[in-house]
């Protein structure tokens, strides 16, 4: 989740308007707004202080990306060939097979 949606998320769980919740942060309703629609980011110090004025602690979490070799190679065939597609025109370009693919 990023910022935005965090916030976005605290405040409205907490039943606060922008303005209330800028006030209790200790920010203007302007910049909080700024951060709820993603034009700026909030460094982390004032992220956790937004989301405490909320009534919420925030905690992180780390959790480990796994990286899948085959779906890399898919994705460098298909970039591959978008690139021999571009502008020119050849009666011999192949497009790369592509497994079917489930959802979990």
């Amino acid at each position: 989740m990023d910022a935005a949606s965090l916030i976005t998320s605290a405040r409205r769980r907490a039943g606060l308007t922008g303005r209330e919740l800028a006030r209790r942060a200790g920010t203007s309703a302007t910049t909080l707004s700024a951060y709820e629609h993603g034009r700026v980011d909030p460094s982390v110090a004032t992220l956790r202080r937004i989301i405490r004025a909320c009534g919420f602690e925030p905690e992180i979490r780390l959790s480990k990306v796994v990286i899948d070799e085959q779906r890399t190679q898919q994705i460098e065939d298909l970039l591959e060939f978008t690139d021999r597609v571009g502008g020119r025109r050849s009666f011999y370009m192949v497009a790369p097979v592509w497994p079917q693919v489930t959802r979990r």
